[in-house]
């Protein structure tokens, strides 16, 4: 591409020195080719329009460097999205959010006396729901203890949200299953399919934990049932907790 047709591209190159003479990009790259690695903070991006440089709105996300390690609140505007426009709004009933109890850290082990019906977090099979998953008994598992607005006899209270750093489980149907081993990090679908929200972390001194989302990739071949992988492609960030705060668990679909 010409260089007058990515205005934004123009003016970093420009103001490095490069480009001038140049008719296309790849030519102002071989006369100056530093200029590759210049990023494009270092010009005044508020005059420009995101469709200034072309394709750049049709461009998946993972195609860009590190997205995995960009925040919620560092993407304008997407922290102001209301739940109800999440894939899957958020109903307003019971046993949909949680609070946070308690974390503890990667010195906990499974337990034989806590069974799946402890856990919140678990494998996504199919039907696109979430089927709770115990930690292995003596194995590592950090993980969040919720309470219930109910109280001791909520449905929520003592659950555990287990990390997905700690514990992989079975993902995926169909014979699409079998990419990444067939394993997932343990979580729950919260706002839907799209995604599959993970804990990714806990620091029990601070009395924190992080969340990250993880996606997928389905196919439905002709004359066959729909096929996915597990959800293994991330973490995105999401939003962390703190001890006390609200945990929005969903339906688990």
């Amino acid at each position: 591409m010409s260089l007058s047709e990515v205005p934004p591209l123009a003016d970093l190159f420009s103001k490095n020195g490069a480009g001038l003479g140049s008719s296309t990009i790849s030519q102002a790259i071989a006369s100056n080719p530093q200029v590759a690695n210049l990023t494009l903070d270092k010009i005044d991006l508020s005059k420009y329009s995101l469709d200034s440089i072309p394709g750049l709105d049709k461009t998946q996300l993972g195609k860009f460097k590190s997205w995995q390690q960009a925040y919620v609140n560092q993407i304008p505007k997407l922290s102001q999205v209301p739940f109800d426009k999440m894939p899957q709004p958020i109903s307003s009933d019971i046993g949909v959010v949680g609070i946070a109890s308690v974390v503890l850290g990667t010195a906990e082990k499974g337990d034989t006396r806590a069974g799946n019906d402890y856990f919140v977090s678990g494998s996504v099979v199919r039907g696109d729901r979430t089927e709770e998953v115990a930690c292995p008994p003596g194995i590592e598992c950090s993980y969040l203890e919720m309470g219930d607005f109910a109280g001791s006899q909520g449905g929520l209270y003592g659950k555990r949200w287990a990390s997905g750093s700690s514990q992989q489980v079975k993902g995926g149907y169909g014979i699409l299953a079998a990419v990444n081993g067939g394993k997932e990090p343990t979580g729950r679908l919260v706002y839907g399919s799209g995604f599959k929200v993970a804990l990714t972390g806990v620091n029990e001194s601070l009395g924190t934990a992080d969340f990250g989302l993880f996606f997928r990739i389905c196919a439905r071949p002709p004359f066959q049932q729909k096929t996915c992988t597990p959800y293994f492609i991330g973490p995105v960030p999401w939003l962390p907790v703190s001890e006390n705060d609200l945990v929005i668990v969903g339906t688990g679909r």
